[in-house]
């Protein structure tokens, strides 16, 4: 497996049409989740795993 690294995901908050009306106040309530990737150079399979940040936010 091969380390892909940090990849922030966007969670939370509104998209379509919402974000068109509302511009950057559709983003209120939109959080980052960063996640740790890694790809298999033989099959393409991608798994992704919570980073120590991650953890500790969502344990809470």
């Amino acid at each position: 497996m091969t380390d892909l690294g940090d990849i922030p995901f966007r969670t939370g908050g509104t998209s379509g049409a919402a974000h068109l009306l509302f511009g950057n106040w559709a983003e209120l309530g939109e959080g980052v989740l960063h996640l740790d990737a890694f790809v298999c150079q033989s099959c393409g399979r991608v798994q992704l795993f919570a980073d120590q940040q991650a953890r500790d936010s969502k344990g809470r």
